[in-house]
């Protein structure tokens, strides 16, 4: 359900507005599903795959990625968790403009120390977005880990200093 709304999504604001790229980061192992579906529900949206070993990121860094002038050559590149924490996605990825971010298994991002949240807050999107189907379960600075992600503009650790990592029904209120 969500993969396809965000399809959707992407495929409306390519063909629409002529809006892309986009970056989507996946679990390892459901990189090529999400290509699949984009390829099943939106065959003319482009889309590249980034994951794998160092050499299969290089030749699609070389073969797949960019034009001979040095412009993105799809409308959505899919990357891996892991994929996105080496330092040659760093050096090929954080210069393209992208219009958005949406990271499968968003909760994956709740701690703001781990490589893959720095480098993904050091890239400039348009927009971001984190799915998931699995509630936050561990502490509340979790949760203002997420929004200080989405948001650079939230201090996850003012948020909770503020809150006194409590969330009553007026804070809750307050929050929204």
């Amino acid at each position: 359900g969500k993969t396809i709304q965000v399809i959707t999504f992407f495929s409306a604001l390519i063909e629409k507005l002529n809006c892309f790229p986009f970056l989507v980061v996946v679990p390892n192992a459901t990189v090529p599903n999400w290509r699949r579906e984009i390829k099943s529900w939106s065959p003319d949206v482009r889309v590249v795959t980034y994951y794998g070993s160092i050499f299969a990121r290089e030749m699609t860094r070389e073969h797949e990625l960019f034009h001979k002038n040095g412009t993105l050559c799809c409308h959505v590149v899919i990357a891996s968790y892991e994929s996105m924490v080496d330092d040659g996605a760093k050096r090929v990825l954080s210069s393209v403009n992208w219009a958005g971010l949406v990271v499968d298994e968003g909760q994956r991002l709740k701690n703001d120390k781990s490589q893959l949240y720095e480098r993904l807050l050091r890239m400039k999107f348009g927009f971001k977005l984190l799915l998931t189907g699995t509630p936050l379960q561990n502490n509340i600075r979790e949760l203002f880990n997420l929004v200080q992600f989405i948001d650079p503009t939230h201090d996850a650790e003012k948020l909770e200093a503020q809150y006194g990592g409590v969330l009553d029904k007026e804070a809750i209120r307050e929050l929204h």
